[in-house]
């Protein structure tokens, strides 16, 4: 460690910073870990001669390195478990990321939730089938979807309506949590580099 006691004080103001940041996302022994770590990491590079700036600039501010470790556990809970629970959360952090992220966040979003439609269709057409089916405006069919009164839009579609809604709202869901599963691997991989800073 730098014989400056202004580096000391510099060094051990990040770290108190870092320790409540972490606290937020981990408990009271994984953020003591962390802290660690990260404590030792820092002296190490200082004894290799490095100044403080330089080590602080690489590794970032205590609240961007926090955030980058809690990125990392939610991303890694998601690809180990694969819960949707799991994959939100890591899809939300994935989109509050980057823009490139909250754009393929969103369109997983999207067909999550177009999957779901399609499956509650098939539910619903047991139920109104006068009103779930192909919509239909002036002889051409604009969708698939209910109506609550027909008006100007025609429904069309029998009972085999059921099982395609079905089909399709299982088959879109699947790719969606695929697509899911992709980019939240390649979210964790770039997080993994960034961690690795402080292993080397």
């Amino acid at each position: 460690m730098s014989s400056e006691p202004k580096d000391e004080e510099r060094l051990r103001g990040y770290l108190l910073i870092l320790k409540q940041s972490l606290r937020s996302f981990f408990s009271e022994e994984r953020t003591a870990t962390t802290v660690r770590d990260v404590d030792e990491y820092v002296r190490l590079k200082l004894s290799n001669g490095e100044s403080l700036e330089r080590v602080l600039a690489v590794i970032g501010t205590p609240v961007e390195l926090a955030r980058a470790y809690a990125s990392e556990a939610t991303v890694e809970k998601a690809v180990v478990t694969a819960r949707p629970g799991a994959v939100f959360q890591a899809l939300w952090v994935l989109a509050l990321s980057r823009a490139g992220g909250f754009w393929k966040a969103y369109l997983v979003f999207v067909g999550y939730l177009g999957g779901f439609l399609l499956l509650g269709l098939g539910f619903l057409k047991p139920i109104f089938p006068d009103n779930v089916g192909i919509l239909m405006r002036d002889g051409f069919p604009v969708g698939l979807g209910a109506v609550v009164t027909p008006g100007t839009t025609e429904v069309v579609g029998g009972y085999w309506i059921i099982p395609l809604c079905l089909i399709l709202g299982f088959l879109v869901l699947s790719v969606s949590h695929r697509a899911a599963g992709r980019a939240i691997s390649r979210f964790r991989e770039d997080l993994k580099k960034k961690l690795e800073q402080l292993e080397s």
